[in-house]
């Protein structure tokens, strides 16, 4: 009985096929990849800082009123908001240099990808040299980074979710969050939640496994 084994022309031609087809779909395979991880590390950060907003209101019962119109007391909410980590790293400028954020580009150095919707025309706090020279910034030893503007406005907060660790990007592992004044919970900023680079995800699609 005769065993049927294919041909050299046909593995030739299967493994041309293969090398035409690897090529287009790798990619796609690997930024899912990429993106299913970042989104896990997003989770844990979330619940991470949404924890110690939480106990920072409770520890204060209440007191320090920072997520409101008045922030006289900001800078002693954030201290005792950046208190409630482990912190490994403190930058009190130059945020960048001093290695406690990656290389992120500021939202005024790259167009947005074409489904990014928001508006940050006025969002000059996070302009390329804001990020880098101007910016309070701490590292936890959960690995991500949290970046002020100023500590002593309104509770607004650059995140990187992995630390100075790439990507660095808007949409991946930057995103903006801060205090909602109608029910004090930790939110995705409003002006920068639909805010990402090309193939990245906003900061609402991230928290609600948007596509």
């Amino acid at each position: 009985m005769k065993t049927k084994a294919f041909t050299l022309a046909e593995v030739l031609i299967t493994l041309g096929v293969i090398g035409v087809v690897a090529p287009m779909t790798l990619p796609t395979v690997i930024h899912k990849i990429q993106m299913a991880v970042l989104q896990t590390q997003f989770k844990k950060t979330y619940s991470a800082l949404s924890n110690a907003i939480e106990k920072t209101k409770v520890d204060t019962e209440y007191s320090l009123r920072c997520f409101e119109d008045n922030e006289a007391d900001c800078m002693e909410f954030n201290n005792k908001f950046q208190s409630q980590f482990k912190v490994i790293k403190v930058c009190e400028n130059n945020a960048y240099s001093n290695g406690c954020v990656g290389d992120i580009k500021g939202i005024n150095t790259f167009t947005p990808d074409k489904n990014s919707t928001t508006d940050v025309s006025n969002y000059n706090m996070y302009y390329n040299n804001d990020i880098r020279d101007n910016s309070y910034a701490f590292v936890t030893n959960g690995g991500f980074s949290v970046l002020y503007y100023k500590k002593t406005v309104r509770s607004i907060y650059l995140v990187d979710t992995n630390g100075p660790k790439k990507p660095n990007k808007w949409g991946y592992d930057v995103f903006s969050f801060s205090l909602n004044r109608e029910n004090t919970k930790l939110t995705c900023a409003s002006k920068l939640q639909s805010f990402f680079e090309a193939g990245g995800k906003g900061c609402v699609d991230m928290m609600t496994n948007g596509k």
